[in-house]
């Protein structure tokens, strides 16, 4: 079983489509909520409205009309998806998983700062950014959280793995304008992180495919 790894190439066509959530799930639109697509494009995880006062994480398969909720996830934030596309990943004391078969959440790594954005890395540790000065990762082991990535004159923000750990993008911040940057993994920081792209881009999205070209989406205020 290889997940939702995919095997092919070239460009591939572009889907539209509108989701419609229940109002007793619907998609939490404020500060910590988020949503995270599935690489096959099977799943949607989003953070939603819960039992009472809850949060709690979802699971929306694109064959299902209901939303599934993921056990232990209440107050759940940022869910991303492991690479195989097995496991949902979010924020709750740290970071946390649980395996989209079912079955309780397992404690990642704790995190005592806010986070913005993170990804999961196909070498099994999670890279995020809390809007600040840096780029910081933990492993699915527990270990302490490393410094990847460190500049006290940009922010760093939207952190993307790209496949087979080739390294990282994202974007940074200086003087109120937006770049794009990549990481190399397993090189020095100071040498590996470089700018490219557009210097006048105030926001992006970013995607990458296998072969690791990456796709831009660029976002208007």
């Amino acid at each position: 079983d290889r997940g939702e790894r995919s095997q092919a190439a070239g460009p591939q066509p572009l889907h539209r489509l509108a989701i419609t959530l229940p109002e007793e799930a619907a998609w939490v639109n404020q500060t910590g909520g988020g949503m995270s697509l599935s690489r096959g494009g099977r799943v949607l995880a989003y953070t939603g409205r819960g039992p009472g006062r809850s949060r709690p994480v979802y699971l929306r398969y694109m064959d299902r009309p209901d939303p599934v909720l993921v056990p232990g996830s209440d107050h759940g934030a940022r869910p991303i998806f492991s690479p195989d596309g097995r496991w949902i990943g979010f924020l709750a004391t740290g970071f946390q998983k649980a395996p989209l078969a079912g079955g309780p959440p397992e404690q990642v790594c704790r995190v005592d700062s806010f986070v913005a954005w993170s990804t999961w890395l196909e070498s099994d540790a999670i890279v995020f950014a809390d809007g600040t000065s840096g780029l910081q990762q933990c492993t699915l082991s527990g270990e302490v959280t490393t410094l990847l990535a460190n500049d006290s004159t940009v922010t760093f923000n939207h952190p993307h793995g790209l496949p087979v750990n080739r390294g990282l993008l994202f974007s940074i911040r200086r003087n109120g304008v937006d770049r794009l940057a990549v990481l190399e993994l397993g090189g020095p920081a100071a040498r590996g992180a470089r700018p490219i792209g557009d210097p006048e881009m105030l926001a992006c999205a970013i995607a990458a495919d296998r072969a690791g070209r990456a796709a831009i989406a660029r976002l208007l205020p």
